[in-house]
């Protein structure tokens, strides 16, 4: 998977997997954004959701309040 960093804002991004299936969220963890990115979703399941946020916004993993 490829993700062209552009309408994102920040200067790093924190980045998670989701199994949509069962809410579980794998964290990737926080990375500098550049123009492009390669994400590579993990083994066991076809249904993978990349999340992709501004890390400075502090927000939870997908599926937390």
């Amino acid at each position: 998977w490829q993700y062209r960093g552009q309408p994102l804002t920040g200067a790093a991004l924190a980045a998670w997997w989701c199994d949509p299936r069962t809410g579980v969220a794998r964290s990737l963890g926080v990375m500098p954004k550049t123009p492009r990115m390669t994400f590579t979703p993990p083994q066991g399941g076809p249904d993978w959701v990349l999340v992709l946020d501004d890390a400075a916004c502090g927000f939870p993993a997908p599926g937390r309040a």
